[in-house]
């Protein structure tokens, strides 16, 4: 099977056999996405809460400082392509948002406008616990992290350590989730 989206600025091509379509196109330039991005089926466990567009992976950004927010979603555009990135600019829209698209994983701030991170963290857990949540924070102190994994956090990633550990961290996190829902 072959699944090829056309973007404004690239073509994403899905294949189970991407060394073959590697060799054939091997003068343009195309991001190659495994298939079990793409692959989800339909389980007693996920009926009902199932996406209709299951295409590609969903990552939200909860994040208020618009600049980070926007850089944020570059950066995770460029690492991912295959994905798609959705924002939300403070705690109460980061639930609303992910309890509607049901992104596979959140990057979540602590210090959101209206609603607290952790308390979102637990609030979509609690709805959805198939959700990965990554605390991206400025916060050192113990307590936060001890309050983010209560919460129900699946990492803790301090910002000033986001350049290295950001990446990794989402792609064993929707590794894991595309893993649960294939």
């Amino acid at each position: 099977m072959i699944h090829c989206s056309i973007y404004p600025t690239r073509i994403v091509i899905v294949s189970l056999q991407t060394r073959f379509l590697k060799k054939i196109i091997k003068n343009f330039e195309f991001i190659f996405c495994p298939y079990s991005f793409f692959n989800r089926e339909m389980t007693e466990s996920n009926i009902g809460t199932e996406r209709t567009d299951i295409l590609a992976p969903r990552i939200l950004i909860a994040e208020d400082n618009e600049i980070l927010r926007k850089s944020l979603l570059d950066w995770i555009n460029v690492s991912f392509p295959c994905c798609d990135v959705l924002e939300a600019r403070d705690g109460e829209e980061a639930v609303l948002v992910a309890l509607g698209k049901l992104p596979d994983v959140v990057v979540m701030d602590i210090a959101l406008p209206k609603m607290n991170g952790i308390e979102a963290t637990r609030k979509i857990k609690k709805e959805t616990p198939d959700i990965r949540v990554v605390v991206l924070t400025i916060h050192e102190a113990s307590q936060y992290r001890t309050d983010a994994v209560t919460a129900g956090a699946d990492a803790y990633i301090l910002k000033r350590k986001m350049h290295s550990q950001l990446i990794p961290v989402l792609a064993v996190l929707l590794d894991s989730a595309r893993a649960k829902t294939s």
